[in-house]
């Protein structure tokens, strides 16, 4: 066998190999198909293939152009991108307003490319004005569903999170108010009416301390306790500001009309008094009269006489005048009882007729005319003993009542009046004392309701005695409240102008008005945003944004097909979005026109030396550039994937292992993403797979040449 011709063979086959595997190896992360790099070449023509995020600037705002992309096109046909960096560009100027045409030269070229930017000036602000417009005094003040925007000079918008400030609010006092919202030099201005609650009602708490008067006593609501119910809830002790009036100059139950009087309002309630007729209830001598002692024929003298009369409300006076007397006769001789005639009542004292005073009698000695008793005196007299009459009287003093006997109940009590006991005495049999027994008080009864209670208006139920059926309880039953049915728009909402919502109560028909505020561009949900950019749209009412990340709820098969194979090797993902919207009936649907999608979140910046937002439907990448928030803009729902551009030393193959699938998942903000688990392949593309089995096919080939060549030199 010939060595040295195999040795040579087998040298060129090896430098052949070794060439080819180092053309696939420098092309295989490519995402293009393979064609070689043009060294001695330059683009013939550039294009923008991708425009700058940013396209609306301030004036005196610098230049950006991230996100900006460019299609070179050399001359043997070949496309490759580029970056457009800012030192390339020419024609911007952000010193004056208007639209500016942005040249892109490409260096060492004479090759160019255009895109538009427009500077702009912050006109004024627009607001769209809080649900509530009317307080009530004292209210804090509520800003929900205030929306702030910046109108530029070319007419656009763009809503304000913060930056602005709020003054001019206060509800200390009635009337209108300007509340001012301020942008940097921008103000704009809304109105709010801090109007006073109505005054609804007004309730009596505590009934006055007296409620039972006789007739001529003054109205006294001392102890009364009331309170203003006004519309916003608010209940208010007003008991020293009220006024009571009500007849009580006659007898009976008499209502008494208690008024409070606020503003234009006056309101009324009502409590129940006694009043009771005065009357005597009983006489007796406060002195008697000075002459006792009469001749005959002689005229009767009340000189002295004086009586006290008390009365049921517990007063009691002396009187002297109109009293009424009968009884007195001196036309006879003897002793004679008068009787003391006043307001019904009657009181007994005797006087005495006696001879004329020429006579003179010879008394004999006391005799007991009349034997003392118990209670009542006894008497002894003396008789002349020429004419036989009676000279002198003496009175012989009660004996006073013996042993007592044991109670006996001689009234029965009643529920609202005292019974009574007495002790008799065991001689004379009369009553010796008088005990009272305490009412039995009512027995109460179920409550029944009197007055049925309605939305608005209170109602009445009381309780009876079941003795003696007299009225026990009286409570007030509150308003049921009205029972509203669903709400039903009257009139639509639009972006301009607030609808209107109406809902009728179904027991009373009373209707309830409510403002449906101006249709939204703006929706957001925790760390997300959707904004519709036409300016003839709008979110429908009710209309809910569906915001969340699904990462955690995909498989590692899953997101692994989320993104085409042959990107696998460039990006990596970071999160996966879901976004939708649904309607007032819960219903999917899909907005018209151009939808920009904003997620707050923290870019792991250093790890990667781009992000991108991949579009699962059309395959489009869309650069996110700022470190704690991105946007893009799409006419879709559904899902979308963020995706982290890999640095150059992790998509070197030299140092990925093709086998190495011990990646784990990752959905977390800031970390290095998510590796897909389908192992990565060097040169994914379809050509470099063809050259690859074309390079192993040709090694055989030539290995079967050697062989051959080599066995013939030998034999």
């Amino acid at each position: 066998m010939n060595f040295r011709k195999y040795k040579i063979l087998a040298g060129a086959v090896a430098l052949l190999l070794l060439t080819l595997m180092f053309v696939i190896g420098v092309h295989a992360d490519n995402d293009l198909p393979w064609v070689p790099i043009p060294t001695d070449q330059k683009p013939t023509s550039i294009k923008i293939s991708s425009n700058p995020i940013k396209t609306l600037y301030l004036v005196g705002e610098d230049l950006d152009v991230s996100g900006a992309r460019l299609e070179l096109t050399y001359e043997s046909g070949q496309k490759l991108p580029d970056v457009v960096k800012t030192e390339w560009c020419s024609g911007f100027d952000s010193k004056k307003v208007g639209k500016k045409t942005v040249t892109v030269t490409y260096p060492e070229t004479s090759c160019t490319a255009t895109f538009t930017v427009e500077v702009v000036t912050e006109d004024s602000l627009k607001i769209v004005t809080p649900s509530k417009l009317v307080y009530y005094v004292g209210d804090i003040e509520d800003r929900q569903g205030l929306a702030v925007s910046v109108v530029y000079s070319n007419g656009k918008t763009a809503l304000l999170e913060s930056g602005f400030t709020v003054t001019g609010f206060s509800s200390n006092t009635i009337g209108e108010k300007t509340v001012t919202v301020k942008y940097k030099d921008l103000t704009a201005s809304y109105k709010i009416n801090v109007v006073e609650p109505a005054l609804l009602m007004i309730k009596i708490d505590k009934v006055p301390n007296k409620v039972s008067y006789y007739i001529g006593e003054v109205l006294d609501i001392s102890g009364i306790k009331v309170s203003a119910i006004y519309e916003n809830g608010v209940v208010t002790d007003v008991s020293s500001k009220v006024l009571a009036e009500g007849d009580i100059k006659s007898a009976g139950k008499k209502k008494i009309t208690v008024i409070y009087t606020e503003r234009d309002f006056i309101k009324t309630a009502e409590f129940e008094v006694t009043v009771t007729d005065v009357q005597i209830k009983n006489i007796k001598f406060s002195s008697y009269p000075k002459k006792t002692v009469y001749a005959e024929r002689e005229a009767f003298d009340p000189t002295g006489i004086a009586i006290q009369v008390t009365y049921n409300n517990g007063k009691s006076e002396t009187v002297t005048d109109n009293i009424l007397y009968t009884g007195f006769d001196t036309d006879t001789i003897g002793k004679k009882t008068v009787t003391l005639h006043y307001g019904g009542y009657q009181l007994n004292f005797e006087v005495e007729v006696v001879v004329a005073s020429s006579h003179v009698h010879k008394e004999t000695e006391f005799t007991r005319t009349k034997a003392p008793t118990c209670t009542e005196p006894g008497e002894e007299t003396t008789t002349c003993t020429v004419c036989f009459e009676t000279v002198s009287r003496r009175s012989v003093p009660a004996t006073g009542h013996g042993a007592e006997s044991m109670p006996v109940q001689t009234k029965a009590p009643t529920c609202t009046e005292a019974g009574a006991t007495s002790t008799y005495c065991m001689i004379c049999g009369g009553v010796v004392t008088v005990s009272d027994i305490f009412p039995l008080g009512h027995t109460e009864g179920e409550m029944n309701i009197i007055l049925s209670p309605t939305c608005t208006e209170n109602g009445t139920s009381k309780s009876f005695c079941t003795v003696c059926s007299d009225e026990v309880t009286v409570l007030t039953i509150d308003p049921l409240g009205h029972s509203f049915g669903l709400w039903q728009m009257t009139l639509e909402p639009t972006g301009e102008q607030e609808g209107k919502e109406e809902r009728a109560c179904t027991v009373c028909s009373f209707v309830e008005t409510r403002t449906v505020p101006k249709l939204e561009k703006i929706l957001s949900v925790g760390d997300f945003s959707a904004q519709l950019n036409s300016s003839a749209s709008y979110f429908p009412y009710s209309s809910q944004f569906g915001a969340e990340k699904v990462t955690d709820k995909l498989t590692a098969e899953e997101i692994a097909l989320l993104i085409p194979e042959s990107e696998r090797e460039k990006y990596r993902i970071l999160d996966v979005f879901d976004f939708g919207f649904t309607n007032v009936l819960g219903e999917r649907f899909l907005p018209k026109g151009d939808i920009t999608y904003t997620v707050n979140y923290e870019l792991p910046y250093g790890e990667y030396q781009s992000f991108m937002i991949f579009d699962t439907d059309y395959g489009i990448y869309t650069p996110a550039t700022s470190s704690e928030a991105f946007s893009f803009t799409v006419e879709r729902i559904g899902r979308f994937i963020l995706v982290g551009e890999l640095l150059p030393d992790q998509t070197d193959p030299e140092t990925q292992d093709p086998t190495d699938t011990s990646d784990e998942l990752s959905s977390q903000e800031g970390t290095s993403g998510i590796n897909v688990s389908v192992p990565p392949v060097k040169g994914t593309s379809a050509v470099i797979m063809a050259l690859i089995i074309i390079a192993v096919i040709l090694l055989v080939i030539i290995a079967a040449l050697v062989y051959t060549y080599a066995f013939k030199q030998d034999y």
